[in-house]
């Protein structure tokens, strides 16, 4: 669990604004591997994705798009099954990335089968899978 020094953020308080901005912009650029890390830790390394439906005219705000290139796809496999594993790191990586460094997101998927467009935003997180003994 995250915990804030209130001493070391009033220290770093006075640093030089460029320096500020090194520390921030080198936060961000490892953020999404941080993410990573936590949740193979907290999943046991068996980790995999749920959605679940909300029509577009009930939640409009803030979905991030995604623009599936093959129907093996991690968005298009956990809208069609409900659920999925991730195939190996990089797919993890790519949902972690899409989401903007998160566990879970608000996704509009424009599939290439789709004719007339997103019809549905679905809110896709990530989930411990348990694996039979």
């Amino acid at each position: 669990m995250h915990g804030c020094n209130v001493q070391r953020a009033a220290e770093n308080s006075s640093l030089p604004i460029e320096t500020r901005k090194t520390i921030f912009g080198a936060l961000v650029k490892n953020l999404p591997d941080r993410i990573m890390i936590s949740v193979k830790s907290w999943t046991k390394n068996q980790s995999g994705l749920v959605s679940f439906e909300i029509p577009l005219d009930v939640y409009k705000d803030f979905p991030l798009d995604v623009f599936p290139n093959d129907e093996n796809h991690w968005a298009i496999r956990t809208i069609k099954n409900r659920k999925t594993t991730f195939k190996n790191d990089e797919e993890m990586m790519d949902f972690i990335r899409s989401t903007n460094s998160s566990a879970a997101g608000l996704f509009n998927v424009h599939s290439q089968s789709q004719e007339n467009g997103c019809k549905s935003t679905y809110f896709i997180a990530i989930i411990p899978v348990a694996i039979p003994p």
